[in-house]
């Protein structure tokens, strides 16, 4: 459905946001796979990761995300 919907409104999405688990239902977007997408179409890629840090494998998830996809920016929390 992303790809669908970039491709649909091809120039006028400027940036996708997705999310990391923080709150239920607990279930992290595919956020490397979006950085994927992101970069195949040159659009931005935020990822709110507001609790993200104190878990191994979000933080696993965020790198390899940066690696094969393009993410433009991180939000974090530390409290």
């Amino acid at each position: 459905a992303m790809k669908t919907n970039l491709d649909k409104y091809k120039g006028r999405v400027l940036a996708v946001i997705s999310t990391t688990s923080c709150f239920a239902p607990r279930v992290s977007d595919q956020i490397d796979e979006l950085g994927k997408i992101c970069q195949d179409r040159d659009v931005a890629h935020v990822v709110n990761n507001a609790y993200g840090l104190q878990c191994h494998t979000t933080v696993k998830l965020l790198n390899r995300a940066c690696v094969v996809g393009r993410v433009d920016a991180i939000i974090c929390s530390t409290d």
